[in-house]
């Protein structure tokens, strides 16, 4: 009821939100509203309501811009749709996220490290044992189960 009879209209709008906008107008059934600016154009989703129009814009527009929404040639309302402010946060991060960081002072250190960490682990090995192993009892029981 209170979003009926307001008087001030959300004016902007944050992407990727499914926002709703209700606009003052007579429109039939089969027509539709259009929300557009100079490159870009889209219809989003509607319901007629008596006197008005329930827009959700769901995940639409994809670029922040200034949009008008439009009723054939003419222009019932304008709007704005922005980024998330979360996108653009400047706090800094906590000290303890570097923590688990390994420092390195030459390249060449790093190299053979990660060269003594893969070669280090000989499970590959052990794979290779295991399949010739199990390859050779295969062939002895096809040998002498007959």
């Amino acid at each position: 009821m209170a979003q009926y009879n307001s008087g001030t209209a959300q004016t902007h709008y944050t992407i990727g939100q499914n926002e709703q906008l209700f606009i003052e107008t007579g429109i039939g059934k089969d027509q539709v509203l259009s929300v557009q600016n100079e490159s870009y154009s889209f219809i989003p989703l509607q319901q007629v309501l008596n006197t008005k129009v329930k827009i959700s814009f769901g995940d639409y527009p994809e670029q922040a811009r200034n949009y008008s929404i439009v009723h054939g040639q003419d222009t019932l309302a304008n709007v704005s749709f922005n980024y998330p402010r979360t996108e653009s946060d400047l706090q800094k991060i906590n000290s303890s996220f570097f923590d688990t960081f390994t420092k390195i002072n030459s390249v060449s250190t790093a190299l053979n490290e990660l060269d003594s960490e893969r070669n280090d682990t000989g499970l590959w090995k052990w794979f290779i044992i295991t399949t010739l192993l199990l390859l050779f009892i295969e062939l002895l029981i096809q040998k002498f189960v007959k």
